[in-house]
């Protein structure tokens, strides 16, 4: 049967885990998701942030295309709306999963919680890992505390590690990006677009919406990004697009549809503008290196709104 669209993992909270947040070993990712009627070995899209830490042995991670192998003491942050799947490997570690809003204010302004969002895994050097590693310890054990604590003070200290743990690894040297630091205007489009789908195409239509003016909106978003208002929809609606044409069947007319282009041949021609080819091309193509990619990883892949260039290689 044809694929008409990405599956979607809720959000859900296991008996006897705190309100928004959970936190488990990486060998029950998958039975948690299967819980859920979703296996993690085929395309999908989160509800909620995953942050995987990897202790020992290798796994392999597909975010948006690109191909991420992680090794030990590597971790890889998921955000909501990312479409991913778990490739080859075997590998022990924790995962730490949360709802959107669950950090305060201040974590939020200092990590890139938000958009636009890192690009791979990231690399602790040997000092900054031992320190993650004493921060993720003194996680676990406050999550272990349920009937210990009362249950507010408990998710306040939960809350409170675990944004430690985000700030940390938002400011390993190596790896520090731009993030929107409290730019409600750019959080307040980015959070439009992604609830629409990059449907609507006009930045001015989001303007009005979100109370504006475009010239707010393109100096708010430029800041962010390096991007104008209307560069950025583009290129959320390209990923968009590139997500629909690598995992559904649906044909190049009815994305162009979702997408809300009036004509296929519109979306033609956008498509072919700002990635190089047509839409069948492209699927032809990413469909072809994901099975090239089962055998022989790659760096390869589409790229994030808003992205620089790629990060560190694995090692």
């Amino acid at each position: 049967m044809a694929k008409q669209r990405i599956a979607t993992l809720p959000f859900r909270s296991r008996p006897g885990a705190l309100p928004g947040v959970d936190v488990f070993g990486l060998d029950a990712l998958g039975g948690r998701a299967a819980e859920c009627g979703i296996d993690l070995h085929c395309p999908v899209r989160a509800e909620f942030h995953h942050l995987i830490g990897v202790r020992s042995g290798s796994l392999r991670i597909t975010v948006d295309g690109n191909d991420h192998t992680m090794r030990p003491d590597t971790w890889l942050w998921l955000r909501p709306g990312q479409v991913f799947h778990i490739g080859t490997g075997a590998a022990t570690g924790t995962v730490c999963v949360f709802q959107p809003g669950f950090f305060d204010r201040a974590t939020v302004s200092g990590s890139p919680v938000g958009p636009p969002r890192p690009h791979g895994p990231l690399f602790p050097a040997e000092g900054e890992g031992r320190a993650l590693e004493q921060t993720l310890c003194l996680l676990q054990d406050a999550y272990a505390r349920t009937g210990v604590l009362p249950l507010d003070a408990q998710v306040e200290i939960v809350r409170h590690l675990l944004s430690v743990l985000v700030l940390r690894l938002s400011h390993l040297p190596p790896h520090q990006q731009a993030h929107c630091r409290g730019n409600r205007v750019f959080l307040a489009f980015h959070q439009a677009v992604e609830n629409s789908s990059a449907t609507s195409r006009r930045v001015d239509e989001y303007a009005r919406a979100l109370g504006y003016s475009p010239r707010t909106l393109t100096r708010a978003v430029l800041t962010v990004t390096g991007r104008t208002a209307k560069q950025y929809l583009d290129d959320c609606t390209l990923l968009e697009a590139k997500r629909l044409l690598v995992h559904t069947d649906l044909s190049a007319a009815d994305i162009a549809r979702r997408l809300g282009f009036a004509t296929p041949s519109s979306f033609a021609k956008f498509f072919r503008q700002r990635a190089g080819c047509a839409p069948t091309g492209f699927r032809t193509q990413a469909r072809g290196a994901r099975t090239v990619r089962r055998a022989r990883p790659t760096g390869r892949g589409l790229r994030p709104p808003g992205a620089g260039p790629p990060g560190k290689a694995s090692p």
